[in-house]
């Protein structure tokens, strides 16, 4: 098997999970039936309940990682191995010893290779801080980061200036914001600037509110036209968006203030999209910030609503839906989805959130649901009706948490040699 045939396993995979393509139909892949029991990752915990064709991943682990030699020393290569381990990990109900051991012998392979092209390292670099955050080891990914923006030109300081964030406020105030700056010999870095048609990209829904200002507004007017003015390339914008996904991981509570230190890292990417990827996870991105204002609550439903829609349309046009998706930090169509149905609990829409994970099988949600409606049984009914099609150490758990009966947790103990965590 050849090593482009891995990657096209890898990149079919990541379009019908993340970008909302259609699987191929039944027999329309050369697979034997029981090719995903026959390569399983060996400690490991089963795979989620909606990922699709997961033999294309585990044909693209076998090529791109089991069978690549330990001298490789081509960092396209080790990129591709440490993309498919990070894209396993995300797939899996619970972490694997094995694939952190072998993503981490790629990670560090690939850190002793340094004559290559600047996109190239920085492509891997990005690629190492998301494994590290995967991980939840938030000081290597940001070391990782720095790498990447020295490869890209970018510097990003944090600072203070004076500005308004509301229609009616009198006396400016200091707010957070970034001072990004590209290096002297940026050239190269702006060719690689491009213009995408914004109709084929979800829609930036604006903030209709009678008090709060879509943006800060800066008493220094040069702050303002330079914030304006920011324009990054794809890779630039990588690294700002990976930053903030590591920002998020030392949060414990997300509040406004939270908000308000994270937000500016989303802006550069929003006002100047540069690859569908990134534009989509900053629009979901700010959607979870601002589901938690009284507020921007609303814009926050109805900017989710339309990115599920988005993903949901069938790819066409002139835009590159893979271009710069893993290191996007894009989630999931089903946890997008499910991201929606969250939204609606939290708003006390729990019967339209019901609809949502009984469809996606997010039975720890689902048992959230039954008990506000006071029906907890039909929690049970739901996760015994699944294990009369297939028995998992999850299942049993989730019964236990459904019926409060010890014995569900010694079961899934037992079915899982004493490896599940839960």
């Amino acid at each position: 098997l050849s090593y482009s045939t891995g990657v096209a396993a890898l990149q079919t995979f990541v379009s019908i999970n993340w970008l909302g393509e259609q699987p191929p139909e039944d027999g329309a892949l050369p697979f034997p039936e029981n090719f995903s029991h026959l390569h399983r990752v060996e400690d490991g915990d089963s795979f989620v309940n909606n990922v699709r064709n997961i033999e294309l991943l585990l044909l693209a682990k076998i090529i791109l990682v089991d069978c690549v030699r330990e001298t490789c020393d081509d960092l396209s290569v080790l990129t591709w191995g440490l993309r498919c381990c990070g894209l396993l990990v995300s797939v899996l109900d619970e972490r694997s010893d094995i694939l952190h051991r072998q993503s981490s012998e790629i990670v560090a392979r690939g850190e002793r290779l340094e004559k290559s092209d600047p996109g190239l390292r920085a492509l891997f670099h990005l690629q190492v801080a998301r494994h590290h955050c995967l991980y939840y080891r938030v000081r290597e990914a940001e070391k990782s980061l720095d790498k990447a923006a020295s490869c890209v030109g970018l510097s990003v300081a944090e600072t203070g200036a004076l500005g308004k964030r509301t229609i009616h406020q009198v006396k400016d105030v200091a707010q957070f914001c970034l001072e990004i700056k590209t290096t002297e010999d940026d050239q190269s870095y702006q060719k690689d600037v491009i213009e995408i048609d914004r109709e084929q990209l979800a829609r930036d829904v604006r903030l209709e509110d009678e008090l709060r200002l879509e943006s800060i507004k800066f008493k220094d007017s040069e702050r303002s036209d330079r914030e304006k003015a920011v324009r990054l390339s794809g890779l630039q914008q990588a690294v700002l968006i990976c930053r903030y996904s590591c920002k998020m991981e030392t949060v414990a509570v997300v509040d406004s203030l939270t908000s308000e230190e994270v937000l500016p890292y989303l802006a550069p990417v929003l006002s100047c999209p540069q690859a569908w990827a990134l534009h989509l996870a900053g629009l979901l991105a700010r959607s979870k910030l601002e589901a938690k204002g009284g507020r921007t609550v609303e814009r926050s439903m109805a900017q989710m609503e339309t990115c599920v829609e988005n993903i949901k349309l069938a790819p066409g046009g002139e835009v590159d839906r893979l271009r710069l998706t893993h290191v996007s930090t894009l989630p999931p169509l089903w946890e997008v989805e499910g991201s929606l149905g969250k939204l609606l609990l939290s708003l006390g829409l729990t019967k339209a959130g019901l609809e949502v994970f009984l469809k996606l099988e997010m039975f720890d949600e689902v048992i959230a649901c039954y008990t506000l409606l006071e029906l907890r049984h039909k929690a049970a009914e739901v996760i015994r009706q699944r294990l009369e099609e297939k028995e998992t150490a999850k299942l049993w758990c989730l019964l236990g948490d459904a019926t409060d009966e010890m014995d569900c947790y010694h079961k899934a103990l037992a079915l899982s040699n004493n490896r599940s965590a839960r």
